[in-house]
């Protein structure tokens, strides 16, 4: 029956876009990514003294339906775990289902955009809202998305309504959804070219089910490139009558422009609220729940800093030290040190070193080869190794 009713709906489909070419004579661009990665470690879940590993697949078939004034953008993604049983490899049987991870449509009107559908979001260094590259499935949501350019402030601006979980049984009653809606603002300031800056501001607010974990967030970042200096800052709260929680960020790099091989070098401070066990009428931990752990945070999964989808975690302070090289014209090397520690009692979690080599070996082949070596402060004598390789190929 799910065969019959996935032959149907590929046959709606198709016959949609012959639709959309009659009436509005629209051109194709059909394109595919395949993604293999292959992965090990020595996490608290593995015996001692063994190695496990796992390969992850990650297929996506692309289709983007153009206009002068609209665009159709359809993208169908396999993301499985090889070997996994309900994969029934090597056997008969049902297989995980296909789905979409981007189904939208594009108007533009003028000066605005607007998005109607399910699509990826990303905003600023998408420590608030991120793609989640890293993840086999990624990151998409559902909703709508207005975009806009106001030329007398040369600010561009982003207004957004995202339902995230829709309580069919209690649909009459909008009280017990989950959305996130929000604006982001931008602008942008240029002297010359090796000059650049950026400025960013939000306000989101996020409705749950639970009137007592729905919150309101501000925000504001800023990034500059002004000759050889890099600066990148965010600082953002989220606040109700019970939640009262920050985060804070402050990079400052330098970038020599004499020396090919060298791209940059930056010292950074992460730093996430964790809650104060003794106020028991408030919750001060952040919530990441949609931002990026493994862009920031290091790649090491490490549970006690990598999950802050709650008030109530113990929160990060962070320091790290990133360099990245430039290996001849094609490949690029990041060597990155981290040290963490909770940010409410300040316990030290350990330290990270992580050595991520990234090849572009021609237009359509890609490689990236990550060692991660984790220190935790409790086992001082252990080193908790982690290694990948993907492959990606885009066509």
């Amino acid at each position: 029956m799910k065969m019959k009713n996935n032959i149907l709906s590929l046959g709606i489909f198709l016959k949609f876009i012959l639709l959309i070419d009659i009436v509005l004579s629209t051109d194709y661009n059909w394109y595919s990514n395949f993604r293999y990665r292959i992965k090990n470690d020595t996490s608290e879940d593995v015996i001692k003294n063994t190695i496990s590993s796992s390969s992850e697949l990650r297929t996506r078939l692309g289709l983007k339906i153009t206009s002068d004034n609209a665009m159709g953008h359809f993208v169908l993604q396999d993301s499985r775990t090889v070997g996994e049983s309900k994969n029934n490899s090597g056997i008969t049987g049902e297989t995980l289902p296909v789905f979409f991870h981007q189904a939208y449509f594009n108007l533009k009107l003028k000066k605005y955009s607007l998005t109607i559908g399910r699509f990826e979001l990303a905003f600023g260094n998408q420590r608030i809202i991120a793609k989640n590259n890293w993840n086999n499935v990624g990151r998409s949501f559902e909703g709508v998305l207005l975009k806009t350019y106001y030329e007398i402030l040369d600010l561009n601006y982003h207004v957004f309504s995202l339902p995230l979980y829709e309580q069919i049984s209690n649909h009459h009653d909008n009280s017990k959804d989950n959305w996130l809606s929000g604006v982001y603002l931008n602008k942008y300031f240029t002297t010359k070219p090796s000059n650049k800056l950026s400025a960013e501001a939000y306000y989101m607010f996020y409705q749950d089910s639970t009137e007592k974990y729905s919150y309101n967030m501000f925000g504001s970042r800023i990034e500059m490139n002004w000759n050889a200096l890099l600066l990148e800052s965010e600082f953002a709260f989220q606040l109700n009558d019970s939640i009262n929680a920050n985060l804070f960020s402050l990079n400052i790099g330098f970038q020599p422009k004499k020396y090919k091989f060298f791209n940059s070098i930056a010292v950074g401070f992460e730093q996430v609220s964790g809650d104060d066990t003794t106020t028991l009428d408030k919750e001060e931990g952040f919530s990441k729940y949609f931002g990026a752990r493994h862009k920031h945070h290091g790649f090491y999964d490490y549970k006690e800093h990598k999950k802050y989808f709650g008030h109530l975690h113990d929160g990060l302070n962070e320091i790290n030290i990133k360099t990245n090289f430039k290996l001849m014209n094609y490949s690029s090397l990041l060597i990155a040190f981290h040290n963490f520690k909770s940010s409410y009692k300040k316990e030290k979690y350990g330290s990270e070193i992580d050595f991520i080599l990234k090849t572009r070996h021609n237009k359509q082949l890609s490689s990236e080869l990550g060692v991660c070596l984790y220190q935790e402060e409790k086992y001082k004598k252990d080193i908790l190794p982690f290694l990948y390789f993907s492959l990606n190929v885009s066509i």
